[in-house]
């Protein structure tokens, strides 16, 4: 027999999203990100300290216990920038089910399935059950008694083994994982093929695809060429002062701050820069949710917002969750406020689905852009 779903609460505050973003660093690929981010604020250090305060000793008059300390105090701020952004989630719903479990935050969803579950740690404060590229911090106030045991044991021991089953005339069929908004009346084989998925009703205009890694590095590119405006201005200045200092010989006699040195600091900075903004979304291309969509997805679209699936993934995102889309000869791309999407237009079956899909979505996000100006 099935085990009765448990439904667990989970209300907003600040120091809950702090300490989920330090679950995120600790225990999925974030990690990396902040070692580079704190090697590379140690860089800005030095190398403030070293250039600049070597410049400021050949200006008269000039505070350098004063300009040192803004050279240190920059880089931290810089480091921990990211967190100051941090802002408390609405409140949501976290039901843990055989299969695994569905998160329903009002305005969005999140279903996984077991073998999109990597694991679960207890914390001091939280129980953090662990997916590929994020965490879920249930705290452990919050829990009933026996309710933290009872998470760990269903989805430790659901990690490796196969979803229960239910039976129905003909056979067995797998039990699904999804939201109950979203699953037939009757039950559903979760081992269908992706041709035989279907949308929601809500959600009028779908396609299925088959997105390669390559299209999904292209469509990451597309939505985040704001990121690489500023290294690239780092990067040509750096080179413009490199090749002003080697001008004329290269001497450097009466230069408070050498070109030369000015420029392969400008230059180091610029790839820093470039690493740490790519790097998050390189890392998110390697999440499970990613891979499973070369082996199919489904997006639809309708007036309550976007929804994927894939074999293992739900997700509903409303239209004002969604970031960016750039539609192009070759592929649609969608970033929205957490996974960046990409749509093959060979995907669609003919001109006419593609048309109607197209303009469903530009026409919602459209309105969405005219209501927040």
């Amino acid at each position: 027999m099935p085990s009765a779903p448990l439904e667990i609460t989970v209300r907003p505050s600040w120091r809950l999203a702090f300490r989920t973003a330090l679950h995120d660093a600790l225990f999925t690929r974030h990690l990396l990100y902040w070692l580079l981010r704190a090697e590379f604020a140690a860089l800005l250090v030095v190398a403030g300290q070293s250039t600049f305060g070597r410049a400021c000793r050949g200006v008269d008059g000039l505070d350098l216990g004063l300009f040192g300390t803004v050279l240190l105090i920059a880089p931290l701020v810089w480091l921990v920038y990211p967190l100051a952004k941090i802002r408390a989630a609405g409140p949501s719903t976290v039901t843990i089910l055989d299969e695994g479990l569905s998160i329903d935050a009002g305005t969005h969803a999140l279903s996984v399935a077991r073998e999109g579950i990597r694991g679960v740690r207890r914390m001091p404060w939280d129980l953090v059950i662990v997916l590929d590229g994020a965490t879920i911090a249930l705290p452990l106030r919050n829990l009933a008694a026996g309710a933290a045991d009872a998470v760990v044991a269903r989805l430790r021991t659901g990690v490796a083994e196969p979803r229960r089953t239910t039976e129905r005339a003909g056979g067995m069929a797998q039990a699904p994982y999804r939201s109950a908004e979203s699953r037939p009346l009757g039950p559903e084989d979760e081992q269908a093929e992706p041709q035989d998925w279907v949308a929601p009703p809500e959600y009028r205009e779908s396609v299925l695809a088959f997105p390669t890694t390559g299209e999904h590095v292209r469509a990451f590119v597309s939505t985040r060429r704001g990121a690489f405006f500023t290294p690239a201005v780092l990067l040509v200045l750096g080179g413009c002062l490199v090749l002003l200092g080697t001008a004329g010989g290269g001497d450097p006699r009466g230069e408070i701050l050498p070109f030369m040195t000015l420029g392969v600091v400008l230059a180091l900075f610029g790839v820093g820069v470039f690493v740490l903004e790519v790097l998050p979304g390189l890392h998110a291309l390697r999440d499970r949710s990613v891979r499973e969509r070369r082996a199919g997805v489904l997006y639809a679209v309708g007036r309550s917002g976007l929804y994927v699936r894939t074999r293992s993934f739900e997700l509903r995102e409303p239209w004002k969750r969604i970031k960016v889309v750039t539609i192009g000869k070759r592929r649609v791309a969608i970033a929205t406020a957490d996974v960046v999407l990409v749509i093959p237009v060979a995907a669609f079956a003919n001109a006419g689905s593609r048309t109607t899909f197209l303009s469903t979505l530009e026409h919602e996000t459209d309105k969405r852009a005219a209501a927040a100006s």
